[in-house]
């Protein structure tokens, strides 16, 4: 590879905060796209005892849209580290949810998402909320950080990570109401 080739290579590469936050607009748009065709007894329905249906997934998705959108948020602000802030890899990310049973409580639904549009505009907002972070920049996110309650400290980047996991994460859980919603008898 030439030096010019190299150049143009490294102007057009993406940085690691750009692919995290394309990663976590695209599982948003998939989230709308999942539920832009459930019906609104299907939205609200519980498919057992005990589980959330999927209004109550939504609105768990867009409070911690909104929890995610206020961490990123105060890095603009916050102090930069000399050393990364995080001992996790990025790659681990993903994986996180594997390693606990239960959220810390700090996004619970309230159940009153009934409306489908409405519910899903308020999450198009929260996940325009994180995706606004967007102009902080690689570099000033791999110096700053925050800890997540039950996954320690992660730097801003691995929030962004974070964020599209979670969407994605919340997605499938919407997908499997579907499907045991969809296989009841009529």
């Amino acid at each position: 590879m030439t030096c010019a080739a190299v150049q143009n290579e490294e102007e057009h590469a993406t940085t690691d905060y750009e692919a995290a936050l394309a990663s976590f607009e695209r599982a948003a748009a998939r989230t709308i796209l999942t539920c832009s065709d459930v019906s609104p007894d299907d939205w609200v329905a519980h498919p057992r005892p005990g589980k959330h249906s999927m209004s109550e997934v939504l609105e768990h998705m867009s409070l911690a849209n909104d929890l995610f959108r206020s961490v990123l948020d105060r890095f603009r602000t916050s102090m930069a580290r000399t050393q990364p802030y995080s001992s996790l890899e990025d790659d681990e990310i993903a994986h996180l949810f594997e390693r606990v049973h239960e959220p810390p409580g700090d996004a619970d639904p309230s159940g009153t998402w009934t409306d489908l549009h409405e519910a899903l505009r308020r999450f198009q907002d929260s996940a325009a909320g994180v995706a606004a972070c967007a102009d902080l920049g690689d570099a000033h996110m791999r110096i700053r950080g925050a800890s997540h309650p039950l996954f320690g400290a992660m730097d801003g980047v691995q929030w962004m990570l974070f964020a599209a996991a979670h969407t994605e994460r919340h997605r499938s859980e919407i997908i499997g109401v579907k499907r045991i919603l969809a296989g009841r008898a009529p």
